[in-house]
């Protein structure tokens, strides 16, 4: 089993591909903190999901990797990792207006327009009642691109440990269905992976 790589935020500024887009993010939720007891900035839960992204993409030591030019399709579902929240979270809340705003340093407008498409993949609809996430969210974990899925399942994992190490003040209900509600999208992500992924 492979050794869980941790990814210090020197690292992605010392790369010249992941540095602005982590920048742009790093901007963009400035003002945002986790749910919880204690005030955690919001880029430390991007950082998350970015660090699990690249754990599971990634088979070699992260830190010599990050050194050196990614393969395009890595760089996206790290810069997609990066940015997960940003349409469902801030002002950036389309992927035109995301594929626009980042289209001058992530190397064009393509790939723009697949890393925007893959934060919208990962992105609840506006306007979504708390009550409807649940089920609009496991049906749709399902049919998202498997790089997405892989960001998705990795986001799972860090909100779990988020709430291991910063409890938020929920009841036990609560606790269990938040629990619950984590297996069946991760189910869903995994168990409907193409026939010739696996």
């Amino acid at each position: 089993m492979r050794k869980y790589q941790r990814i210090p935020v020197e690292e992605i500024v010392k790369n010249s591909e992941l540095r602005p887009v982590y920048n742009f993010a790093a901007e963009k939720h400035a003002t945002q903190f986790r749910e919880g007891t204690e005030k955690i900035p919001y880029i430390n839960h991007l950082l998350r999901v970015f660090e699990i992204s690249m754990n599971a993409m990634v088979d070699a030591p992260i830190k010599l990797y990050m050194q050196t030019k990614m393969a395009p399709w890595i760089l996206k579902t790290a810069s997609a990792a990066l940015l997960h929240d940003v349409i469902e979270d801030t002002q950036c809340n389309s992927k035109e207006k995301l594929a626009k705003s980042i289209s001058g340093f992530t190397g064009g407008r393509e790939n723009a327009t697949d890393i925007s498409e893959m934060v919208y993949e990962l992105s609840n609809p506006p306007g979504i009642k708390e009550e409807d996430k649940r089920a609009w969210q496991v049906p749709h974990a399902r049919i998202i691109s498997v790089d997405s899925k892989i960001i998705k399942v990795s986001d799972m994992v860090a909100n779990v440990i988020d709430v291991v190490e910063h409890p938020p003040l929920w009841t036990f209900q609560e606790k269990w269905e938040f629990v619950d509600k984590t297996i069946e999208i991760t189910d869903s992500c995994v168990n409907y992976l193409p026939a010739n992924f696996l």
